[in-house]
């Protein structure tokens, strides 16, 4: 089976996630991971979990949700001015917001252009670069190191069927990259559809 045989190899990248077997970082993404709040929130799940993995170089809100103590939060981040203020595609008078992300969703642009709010991002598009590239970004952002904490994490926006899922476009974030076998782990922020 196809899919048993896909299990089988994210285990082992789990597995060198979590136990440190590999040089493969990610425990702080995969600690972090947030579940979307809706079907549109893909992008604020996949913000609130990597700048919460870089939780010790940012610091974060407090949010009502886990008061007292400091955690980004989908609604924390949706709240923050600076996001209210990030134009979007439909127009430059229609900015980010809670409402606009629920029925829109957010572009790859959007998205980095909101977490840069946050924290330093850049982005690129499939269409203008290549495997290589993309090899080269994930070998930049998933070192080979035994401390297991990475400067650099990766958010993948993919097309759901271009992978052999159901769906559209969606956001997530990388939690490890093995180059021996050249595959990422895919951390999932919508963990109720494929559990």
């Amino acid at each position: 089976c196809h899919h048993a045989v896909d299990l089988a190899r994210a285990g082992h990248l789990l597995e060198g996630v979590v136990y440190g077997i590999s040089d493969l970082p990610g425990v702080d993404v995969l600690m972090h991971l947030a579940t979307q709040r809706n079907q549109a929130f893909c992008s604020a799940a996949t913000a609130a979990t990597l700048l919460n993995a870089m939780s010790k170089s940012i610091p974060a809100p407090v949010d009502v949700e886990f008061a007292p103590y400091p955690y980004h939060t989908q609604r924390s981040i949706l709240a923050d001015e600076c996001v209210r203020a990030t134009p979007t595609h439909v127009s430059d008078d229609v900015s980010m917001s809670a409402k606009f992300l629920a029925t829109h969703g957010a572009t790859l642009h959007e998205w980095a252009t909101y977490l840069a709010c946050f924290v330093d991002v850049s982005h690129s598009h499939a269409s203008t670069t290549d495997a290589a590239a993309f090899r080269d970004a994930l070998k930049d952002a998933f070192p080979t190191t035994r401390d297991g904490s990475a400067s650099k994490f990766v958010g993948i926006n993919f097309v759901r069927t271009g992978v052999g899922e159901v769906g559209g476009g969606h956001m997530s974030p990388i939690a490890a990259f093995d180059e021996t076998t050249d595959r990422v782990l895919i951390a999932d922020v919508s963990r109720y559809k494929y559990p």
